[in-house]
């Protein structure tokens, strides 16, 4: 399944600006939000499967539901719970690096106003799903693992520094101190976090428009980006801008909704069970609205690493500028 031709850039076209960027995403967005949905669909399916096998293990096991007055074993919970996590992450990492290729591909395509199927998508995902999944484990640990130990050690730290102490009785001056230095190295993780995955954004397009490895990918992007990071980073905050407005958009319709609703129950007199049931669809709209927003901003973000992947290589190797692939 795929959408309407969307016409590439005509060929010989010189860089584009911010504006044109942000025009091209929409057009595609637009264009081909049917296939980027159904695309969406199999990673999302696979979450629900897979966090539904998690809570039927704790059944299985008898973590839940709890008996009345009862505690959970905390080790037996622990065990159980790491096992999930560690059975999951294997499926959730396999179909989400598919679908990041899939979705990749068809942006690329669209881009250059080609044609793109579902099958198609996830045909080339699959064909070197290997290579996917590699690149993707590689950009988290550069993006996110740094991080992740920064945060790990000053945790640590400060769970040693209380030992010793009681409740009542914390390090005062030393949470004095630890304040201020949390929040300043939360402010450069932020700025860390926020480079690499623009530094880093460009290898998954790379990899699939040039046949690159996982490595070459991640090297190729660090070229792609190194003179053209600051214009990056307006485009995807003007992207992000416009998707915080209208999740916070969607979110204050939900709410006013729901309060309205509350409100002509409590003068209607409507039963308990009425009120649950009326309140189980609601959740239910308001959980599939969540998923297709984020299916669409989700997409929105990889159509946009996509069209700067082909805009960056016009800049930077004019032979390719008509789109028409490598060099």
């Amino acid at each position: 399944m795929s959408g309407p031709l969307i016409p590439g850039p005509a060929a010989g076209a010189g860089p584009g600006t911010i504006g044109t960027i942000l025009n091209r995403v929409w057009a595609i967005l637009r264009g081909q939000m049917r296939l980027f949905l159904l695309l969406s669909t199999v990673p999302a399916g696979v979450t629900v499967l897979t966090y539904a096998l998690v809570v039927g293990a704790l059944f299985a096991a008898g973590i839940l539901p709890p008996h009345p007055g009862e505690v959970p074993d905390p080790n037996r919970l622990f065990v159980v719970v790491v096992l999930g996590i560690l059975v999951t992450t294997i499926p959730l990492l396999l179909v989400y690096a598919l679908l990041d290729a899939a979705a990749c591909h068809a942006a690329i395509r669209a881009n250059r106003g080609e044609r793109c199927s579902f099958s198609e998508a996830y045909g080339v995902a699959w064909r070197r799903a290997g290579r996917y999944i590699w690149l993707m484990v590689l950009r988290w640990l550069l993006v996110a693992l740094p991080a992740t130990v920064a945060w790990g050690m000053f945790a640590g730290g400060l769970f040693l520094s209380f030992r010793g102490h009681g409740a009542a009785d914390p390090p005062s001056a030393l949470l004095f101190l630890m304040i201020p230095v949390a929040m300043l190295a939360y402010a450069l993780m932020m700025v860390y976090l926020v480079w690499m995955a623009l530094r880093l954004g460009l290898a998954m397009p790379a990899s699939l428009a040039e046949d690159l490895p996982a490595v070459q990918s991640l090297k190729r992007s660090f070229q792609l980006t190194l003179n053209g990071f600051w214009r990056i980073f307006l485009v995807f905050l003007v992207v992000y801008a416009i998707q915080y407005g209208v999740v916070m958009a969607l979110e204050m319709v939900a709410f006013a909704l729901g309060g309205i609703g509350i409100f002509a129950a409590t003068l209607l007199h409507v039963s308990a069970a009425v009120g649950i049931g009326l309140l189980i669809v609601f959740g239910c709209l308001f959980f599939c609205a969540a998923l297709f927003l984020g299916a669409l901003s989700w997409a929105a973000y990889q159509i946009t690493f996509c069209v700067i992947y082909d805009d960056q290589r016009g800049r930077m190797e004019p032979a390719t500028r008509a789109l028409g692939g490598p060099a």
